[in-house]
């Protein structure tokens, strides 16, 4: 009902929008794509709890929302391959906290299409501009403003990298140098594309946390629900499926401007190989390509970041096969069982019982 009123007269006021990037745009969270979200009082610091500049947080009793910070690369403390520093930390980057970095298989399978679908670059940032002037690796002066670090998203050639660094400057982040162990193991998993989804630039410090209202549920969501249930039952998925994908066929020529330095959006994406009607029907499936596991991959299009993975993975029998198969972390490959769908019961909250028994009542598998 409401997907079909959503497409139709929209009598509650809820559709999916145009631009996936709009979405979760810091400071567009009350569109009609968001069903329900967690408010938080961001007119003033005197009664939002987050903490001006605080840094203790939930140690001084504050409330404060850190996702900002989990998904942020530690760019501050990057050079280029000359050894120069052109980044500080800015409320616009975040703190680099990189707690969660996406997996190889999300960045290079999942988003394998980067070019016809939008949600890639809609969802990671690969592009940090140079706050402080430096000596760029090209031997020309890095201006503020101008590429520091950048991340195309695909290994480019040996001769295409140094044409690149040539022409700008800037360090070039291949995915191969995201992993442990590509620059010798010395620097691990400390620059990667960071999830923009939860990132609050709006915020009034540069070490205060997210101040943003918290989304929890979305039409887009609702769809690939919808999807799953269709296919369960016996129905046709597809329907809800492509309304998502010939949504993330569009780019905005706006978010293009300044682009390559060039301010036309529409000849940037031109100059990227960009066509919108080409897009629409890439990004256009069949029936018979659509299963379990190909929802399951456009939710990860759809929704990465947003800390729906585990209970979808749990929920649909998945979870042991999935890890085994896309986390590149060797511990999480090996031990990862079946009980695992089910987290633990704290065990200062089973000490809190007086049962004699109190130890049965911990979830199956944790006892062992």
């Amino acid at each position: 009902m409401l997907i079909d009123d959503a497409e139709g007269p929209r009598t509650y006021g809820a559709y999916l929008l145009q631009d996936f990037r709009d979405v979760n745009r810091d400071g567009n969270e009350h569109n009609p794509e968001v069903l329900f979200l967690v408010e938080h009082t961001g007119a003033s610091y005197e009664f939002d709890e987050s903490g001006e500049g605080a840094m203790d947080g939930p140690e001084s009793g504050l409330k404060e929302n850190r996702a900002n910070f989990m998904m942020c690369p530690y760019y501050e403390n990057q050079g280029l391959v000359n050894g120069n520093k052109p980044l500080t930390r800015t409320i616009e980057y975040g703190r680099g906290w990189r707690r969660f970095m996406p997996t190889p298989w999300l960045l290079n399978v999942a988003f394998a299409e980067k070019l016809h679908d939008s949600r890639y670059d809609a969802s990671f940032q690969k592009v940090w501009y140079a706050t402080v002037e430096v000596e760029g690796d090209n031997g020309q002066t890095l201006h503020v403003g101008d590429t520091a670090f950048y991340m195309p998203g695909y290994e480019m050639t040996a001769a295409e990298k140094a044409a690149f660094v040539q022409r700008t400057g800037a360090r070039v982040y291949l995915p191969s140098d995201y992993e442990p162990d590509a620059d010798g193991g010395t620097k691990k998993r400390q620059m990667f594309p960071a999830n923009l989804k939860l990132a609050a630039p709006s915020r009034n410090g540069v070490n205060d946390a997210s101040n943003r209202p918290f989304l929890v549920a979305k039409l887009s969501e609702t769809y690939l629900i919808a999807a799953e249930a269709a296919l369960m039952s016996g129905g046709d998925p597809t329907p809800y499926i492509n309304a998502l994908r010939r949504r993330a066929a569009y780019r905005n020529p706006n978010d293009y401007r300044g682009f390559e330095d060039g301010q036309d959006g529409a000849a940037n994406l031109a100059k990227m190989g960009y066509d919108y009607q080409a897009a629409l029907a890439a990004m256009t499936v069949a029936r018979d390509r659509i299963d379990l596991d190909f929802i399951l991959d456009e939710k990860s299009r759809e929704l990465c970041g947003e800390q729906l993975r585990f209970f979808d993975l749990a929920r649909t029998g998945k979870l042991v096969e999935r890890v085994q198969l896309n986390n590149p972390e060797q511990p999480a490959k090996a031990n990862v069982r079946d009980f695992h769908r089910l987290r633990p019961i704290p065990q200062s909250q089973i000490d809190l019982m007086t049962n004699e028994d109190k130890a049965n009542y911990q979830n199956p598998g944790y006892n062992q």
